[in-house]
């Protein structure tokens, strides 16, 4: 660029952010020279494009409709232009249920859609307990769906007290 003074770098130029700047769609990044008699730097505006492959809906879906493999393909598309994120995967035991109407072709994203409950109202489930290096394990009732990592109620079958716990598998519920 004529407008500017810039010596020729002999060493490697290194681009970088400022301190608690995050890589957006549009930010700006600096560049500088540290080798040579006269080191400097320079900030510069740039367009980031990232892409990836993500998940979109291969037809409508209604409000509560479990999605699976068949409900989803892949396409790739700048990840920088997804303000709201997106999926990368239909996610562990249990999937993902839709919390709202997807349009065909539409990007899912984390707020389209819920965790699947893999644990139902009423089902047996393990209760365990760690402490330290004490653990318990006893049987109980869920008293809500819970979904993986989510937390429940339980009722423990030997003393009918209400706990709550976390969803850890299709049949176990972590206390605390």
């Amino acid at each position: 660029d004529p407008r500017t003074q810039l010596s020729s770098c002999p060493g490697k130029l290194e681009a970088f952010l400022s301190n608690g700047a995050k890589i957006k769609r549009r930010t700006t990044v600096g560049v500088r020279c540290t080798a040579g008699a006269k080191p400097w730097k320079i900030y510069l505006p740039v367009t980031v494009e990232a892409y990836a492959k993500v998940m979109v809906a291969r037809h409508p879906i209604a409000p509560g409709t479990e999605i699976s493999a068949n409900d989803i393909s892949w396409s790739k598309r700048d990840i920088t232009s997804l303000g709201y994120g997106y999926l990368r995967s239909l996610g562990d035991k249990g999937g993902y249920q839709s919390r709202q109407s997807i349009a065909q072709g539409a990007v899912l994203t984390p707020n389209m859609v819920t965790a699947s409950s893999i644990i139902s109202k009423g089902q047996r489930v393990q209760l365990n307990s760690n402490d330290g290096p004490v653990s318990v394990s006893m049987m109980g009732i869920a008293l809500q769906n819970g979904a993986l990592g989510k937390r429940i109620l339980v009722k423990n079958l030997n003393s009918g007290k209400q706990l709550e716990g976390v969803v850890a598998s299709d049949n176990t519920v972590l206390l605390n």
